[in-house]
């Protein structure tokens, strides 16, 4: 912030020497004054901080059954390496827990497999995600986790082939 001064060290302002007229309330607890010294115009302006009144607190609803999802890589046929596989599906796997997750809060006895045999694209798109098995996961599940698995982008690949994977996720309830 800078304060125009009548000459007073280090930039402070002695305001006492200047004539202030009165205040303006500009919007509720917005307040301006204008000071003039010669032909120096100054408006300070400033803000009445208001305190809120402390809402009650509101109690927290005992957590509920927290999903599990375990993820398995298959097989990898094709020229990408696995490792760079894996470091995709590590960095999305909360994608895939959220899908089952939404799901446990409406039935927390909803456990179960899926196994996927998707294929990647040499330009790191996921071209199809085809179900390979499921096992007792609801269908909401299933399609979910092919949505977010579709959108599933790796770096792109050195070879003109594509990549298909199988993945075993099993989701679990704590």
């Amino acid at each position: 912030m800078i304060f125009w001064s009548d000459g007073s060290p280090a930039g402070t302002a002695n305001f006492s020497r200047w004539p202030v007229t009165g205040a303006q309330e500009m919007e509720p607890n917005y307040w301006c004054f204008d000071a003039g010294l010669d032909s120096i115009g100054l408006r300070l302006c400033a803000t009445r901080l208001l305190k809120a009144a402390a809402a009650p607190p509101v109690p927290l609803a005992p957590p509920g059954p927290k999903s599990r999802t375990i993820w398995e890589q298959g097989s990898v046929e094709g020229p990408r390496p696995p490792a760079e596989i894996e470091a995709v599906a590590q960095r999305k796997i909360a994608a895939i827990r959220y899908c089952h997750q939404r799901e446990v809060d409406k039935d927390p006895r909803l456990v179960g497999n899926l196994t996927l045999r998707f294929t990647i694209t040499p330009e790191g798109q996921v071209a199809e995600v085809p179900v390979a098995t499921a096992s007792t996961i609801a269908p909401t599940v299933e399609s979910c986790v092919i949505q977010r698995v579709l959108r599933y982008q790796f770096p792109p690949g050195t070879a003109a082939a594509p990549t298909t994977v199988t993945w075993i996720l099993r989701f679990l309830v704590e």
